[in-house]
């Protein structure tokens, strides 16, 4: 039994060591979708320039807000943040790699972040730092605090957070929170009251975001509002006839994504109609290969 036990580690060992990596591509940028109030910059290796709707963000750069001032960013694979008021932000890494796999990590220097953030592709990562601690998720909804020495917060609505300082390292789940110190002191209790009440509202907040796109989209698709000075006008959803296009289920059902089985039985509905050929075209900005 033990050489057979052997055999199998030196087995899975050698398949771990085979097993190829992703080939680096870069990096991916982030875009800005909201600024609330006047006091936000974006620091760059070429100078500061103020926080404005519409402006890209690369590897590196800084997002600095003042008081009554939040910044909402997008990152690919379905990545939303709110960076609240009196809060110092570094994209770090922003790491893309072949088949949209990415490795992000952002530096928290201080002030409050709220992340929501989709299921993970297995290879990716996404986590914010802290003077004292890493979160990781896969795929959640959570709040990071913390001050200029690392005393704070991490509190999750949705999901789980790994929550690792260099002593200690919890995994806090839905209704949780880990309260740190700035000695690297890891605590999870029970989501308290106020915190919750917080977290929701920056929650609320974000999940806006999203309404605010599809209504941009549905100008631009439909134009039924104007564009002033580059910006789409938002059409109110509710106004529109054709609203339960964007119903989550709909989109699931009709859309060609999926494994082949899946996609292939969204077909057979086209075939059962006499339908001979389908035509599918994306244009994402990736060769075939990607």
């Amino acid at each position: 039994m033990k050489s057979l036990l052997v055999v199998m580690s030196a087995a899975v060992l050698l398949f771990a060591a085979c097993k190829k990596e992703p080939k680096k591509l870069g990096s991916h940028t982030v875009a800005v979708v909201f600024v609330g109030g006047n006091d936000a910059i974006v620091r760059t290796p070429k100078g500061d320039v103020k926080a404005v709707k519409g402006a890209i963000l690369n590897e590196n750069d800084w997002v600095q807000t003042g008081a009554k001032t939040h910044v909402d960013l997008a990152l690919p694979g379905n990545i939303l943040l709110r960076v609240d008021e009196k809060t110092t932000l570094k994209l770090e890494q922003l790491g893309l790699s072949e088949g949209g796999v990415q490795a992000d990590r952002l530096v928290l220097a201080k002030g409050t972040v709220f992340s929501k953030v989709a299921k993970l592709d297995a290879r990716s990562s996404f986590a914010i730092q802290t003077p004292t601690v890493v979160a990781g998720v896969r795929g959640t909804k959570f709040m990071t605090e913390t001050d200029e020495k690392g005393a704070g917060k991490v509190a999750v609505i949705e999901g789980r957070v790994a929550v690792a300082s260099k002593t200690k390292s919890e995994e806090v789940g839905e209704g949780e929170q880990a309260q740190v110190t700035e000695s690297g002191g890891v605590t999870e209790t029970k989501i308290d009251p106020a915190t919750a009440a917080r977290v929701n509202e920056l929650a609320a907040g974000v999940d806006k975001i999203k309404q605010e796109q599809l209504q941009i989209f549905e100008n631009l698709f439909k134009n039924l509002g104007g564009v002033i000075d580059g910006f789409p006008k938002e059409i109110p959803l509710e106004s529109v006839a054709n609203r339960a296009e964007y119903d989550p289920q709909m989109l699931t059902n009709n859309l060609m994504f999926g494994t082949p089985d899946e996609v292939i039985a969204k077909l057979k509905p086209y075939e059962a109609m006499g339908v001979d050929d389908f035509i599918y075209y994306a244009s994402m900005g990736y060769g075939l290969a990607e």
